[in-house]
Protein backbone atom coordinates (compact mmCIF):
# COMPACT_ATOMS: atom_id res chain seq x y z
CA UNK A 1 0.00 0.00 0.00
CA UNK A 2 2.88 2.41 0.78
CA UNK A 3 5.10 1.66 -2.17
CA UNK A 4 1.50 2.35 -4.75
CA UNK A 5 1.03 5.80 -2.63
CA UNK A 6 4.82 6.76 -3.00
CA UNK A 7 4.50 5.94 -6.63
CA UNK A 8 1.67 8.04 -7.27
CA UNK A 9 3.02 10.94 -4.82
CA UNK A 10 6.18 11.19 -6.52
CA UNK A 11 4.43 11.51 -9.74
CA UNK A 12 1.85 14.29 -8.87
CA UNK A 13 4.85 15.97 -7.04
CA UNK A 14 7.33 16.28 -10.33
CA UNK A 15 3.99 17.52 -12.53
CA UNK A 16 2.55 20.05 -10.12
CA UNK A 17 6.70 21.09 -9.20
CA UNK A 18 6.86 21.63 -12.82
CA UNK A 19 3.60 23.32 -13.17
CA UNK A 20 4.92 25.60 -10.25
CA UNK A 21 7.70 26.40 -11.44
CA UNK A 22 6.87 27.50 -15.16
CA UNK A 23 3.23 27.18 -15.63
CA UNK A 24 0.27 24.70 -17.43
CA UNK A 25 3.30 24.23 -19.24
CA UNK A 26 4.33 21.69 -16.62
CA UNK A 27 1.91 19.67 -17.92
CA UNK A 28 3.47 19.27 -20.89
CA UNK A 29 7.12 18.69 -19.56
CA UNK A 30 5.84 15.96 -16.59
CA UNK A 31 4.31 14.05 -19.30
CA UNK A 32 7.05 13.86 -21.66
CA UNK A 33 9.29 12.96 -18.57
CA UNK A 34 6.89 10.75 -17.28
CA UNK A 35 5.31 9.02 -19.85
CA UNK A 36 7.13 9.68 -23.22
CA UNK A 37 10.85 8.81 -21.72
CA UNK A 38 10.75 6.99 -18.69
CA UNK A 39 7.57 4.41 -19.38
CA UNK A 40 9.45 3.19 -22.35
CA UNK A 41 12.76 2.46 -20.91
CA UNK A 42 10.88 1.42 -17.29
CA UNK A 43 11.04 -2.51 -18.06
CA UNK A 44 7.43 -3.10 -16.99
CA UNK A 45 6.57 -4.92 -20.10
CA UNK A 46 10.17 -6.91 -20.05
CA UNK A 47 13.40 -7.73 -18.05
CA UNK A 48 15.49 -4.79 -17.88
CA UNK A 49 18.19 -6.81 -19.47
CA UNK A 50 16.14 -7.14 -22.90
CA UNK A 51 15.97 -2.76 -23.62
CA UNK A 52 19.41 -1.82 -26.11
CA UNK A 53 22.76 -0.70 -24.48
CA UNK A 54 21.88 0.41 -20.68
CA UNK A 55 18.26 1.90 -20.63
CA UNK A 56 17.20 -1.08 -18.79
CA UNK A 57 19.15 0.31 -16.05
CA UNK A 58 18.37 3.87 -16.67
CA UNK A 59 14.65 3.59 -16.82
CA UNK A 60 14.98 2.09 -13.18
CA UNK A 61 16.04 5.42 -12.29
CA UNK A 62 12.55 7.32 -13.44
CA UNK A 63 9.20 6.78 -12.06
CA UNK A 64 7.41 4.59 -13.87
CA UNK A 65 10.77 1.98 -14.08
CA UNK A 66 11.19 2.24 -10.22
CA UNK A 67 7.47 2.34 -9.77
CA UNK A 68 6.81 -0.91 -11.41
CA UNK A 69 9.75 -2.31 -9.78
CA UNK A 70 9.04 -1.77 -6.43
CA UNK A 71 5.23 -3.06 -6.75
CA UNK A 72 6.37 -5.91 -8.80
CA UNK A 73 9.13 -7.29 -6.25
CA UNK A 74 6.93 -5.98 -2.90
CA UNK A 75 4.14 -8.18 -3.86
CA UNK A 76 6.04 -11.49 -5.72
CA UNK A 77 9.90 -11.42 -4.39
CA UNK A 78 9.76 -10.09 -0.85
CA UNK A 79 13.47 -10.50 -0.64
CA UNK A 80 14.47 -9.08 -3.79
CA UNK A 81 16.90 -5.77 -2.50
CA UNK A 82 14.03 -2.93 -2.54
CA UNK A 83 16.28 -0.27 -1.80
CA UNK A 84 16.87 1.51 -5.01
CA UNK A 85 12.87 1.59 -6.32
CA UNK A 86 12.39 2.96 -2.68
CA UNK A 87 15.06 5.61 -2.78
CA UNK A 88 14.42 6.47 -6.27
CA UNK A 89 10.69 7.27 -5.57
CA UNK A 90 11.71 8.99 -2.88
CA UNK A 91 14.09 11.54 -4.45
CA UNK A 92 11.62 12.37 -6.92
CA UNK A 93 8.77 13.02 -4.95
CA UNK A 94 11.43 14.89 -2.93
CA UNK A 95 12.13 16.76 -6.19
CA UNK A 96 8.52 17.78 -6.86
CA UNK A 97 8.52 19.26 -3.80
CA UNK A 98 11.07 21.63 -3.91
CA UNK A 99 9.95 22.67 -7.83
CA UNK A 100 7.08 23.44 -5.36
CA UNK A 101 8.40 25.55 -3.25
CA UNK A 102 10.73 27.18 -5.15
CA UNK A 103 8.32 28.27 -7.89
CA UNK A 104 5.65 29.69 -5.20
CA UNK A 105 8.74 31.42 -3.67
CA UNK A 106 9.41 33.11 -7.28
CA UNK A 107 5.25 33.75 -7.62
CA UNK A 108 5.62 35.42 -4.23
CA UNK A 109 8.97 37.56 -4.87
CA UNK A 110 6.77 38.68 -8.45
CA UNK A 111 3.47 39.76 -6.85
CA UNK A 112 5.84 41.61 -4.37
CA UNK A 113 7.49 43.28 -6.80
CA UNK A 114 4.87 44.02 -8.73
CA UNK A 115 2.98 45.67 -5.39
CA UNK A 116 5.88 47.34 -4.72
CA UNK A 117 5.73 48.94 -8.37
CA UNK A 118 2.19 50.30 -8.24
CA UNK A 119 3.11 52.29 -5.02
Amino acid sequence: MLAAGLAIASTAAIVNGFVSLIGPAGIALGALLTMFVGNPISSLSQPKEFLAWHWGEIGQYFVPGAAGTLLRDVSYFPDAPLGQAWWTLIAWTLAGLVLIVVGHLIAKAKERGAHRGRH
